[in-house]
């Protein structure tokens, strides 16, 4: 009989908690997330937690922004410049113990003692954005996990324009804006971040815009930039 929370994906329990409570895992994680619930008082306090931190955010009357200039700049490039267009899983454990077991005992014991009283890494932070309107009243919420390099975003405020899609892009420094994706019906994603991009995302800018079915044709914003905000560390 498998155990329910082999099916959770090897993410740091602040970030499962965000993801949760932002409503981006399908019905199988969801259901092993809560079986973990029941057994995990840190992880409920973790839910808590977000509940409270998300429900502020929304709440809060999220005033329209004007971009910073190197935005901007990132924008004004991107749209009119047309020159430019963890932890050791188990079974790897086991395995080590085996070959340990070849240099006898001593050394096996010295051996497997350092390896399992070291010191653990403590997970970086997950990182927060409250995406402000720019064009009407579109705001939205997104949380960056660095362990697993899962980028959770959905609609806190407004609604999607009838036949279009919202795009989401990320700027960072005097870069132009690069896609992470497309949300869905309900200005919700789930993305995996593609590694060349995951140093940039810390202290980057997200950008929602509107855009055509299936997303910009052109790899540059097209439609009005909806929201945007900085992804900063907790």
């Amino acid at each position: 009989m498998t155990d329910p929370t082999d099916d959770m994906p090897p993410e740091a329990p602040e970030a499962l908690a965000a993801e949760y409570v932002l409503g981006l895992m399908d019905a199988a994680e969801r259901a092993a997330f809560e079986d973990r619930l029941r057994a995990e008082p840190a992880l409920v306090e973790a839910v808590r937690d977000w509940e409270a931190r998300f429900a502020a955010m929304a709440e809060d009357e999220v005033a329209p922004v004007t971009p910073p200039r190197r935005v901007e700049t990132a924008l004004q490039r991107a749209l009119f410049d047309q020159k430019q267009g963890g932890t050791v899983p188990l079974w790897r454990r086991l395995g080590l113990w085996q070959g340990l077991t070849a240099l006898g005992a001593a050394t096996s014991i010295a051996l497997a003692v350092m390896l399992f009283t070291q010191p653990q890494p403590v997970p970086p932070a997950p990182f927060v954005a409250q995406l402000a309107p720019t064009e009407g009243a579109d705001s939205f919420l997104a949380v960056y996990d660095p362990t697993s390099a899962t980028l959770g975003i959905r609609r806190a405020a407004g609604e999607a324009r009838p036949g279009r899609a919202t795009e989401l892009w990320l700027i960072a420094g005097e870069a132009a804006p690069v896609s992470l994706g497309l949300l869905d019906a309900q200005g919700r994603a789930a993305i995996a971040v593609p590694a060349t991009l995951r140093d940039a995302l810390p202290g980057g800018i997200l950008a929602v815009s509107d855009e055509p079915p299936g997303g910009s044709p052109t790899g540059a914003p097209t439609g009005d930039v909806l929201a945007l905000g900085p992804l900063a560390a907790l």
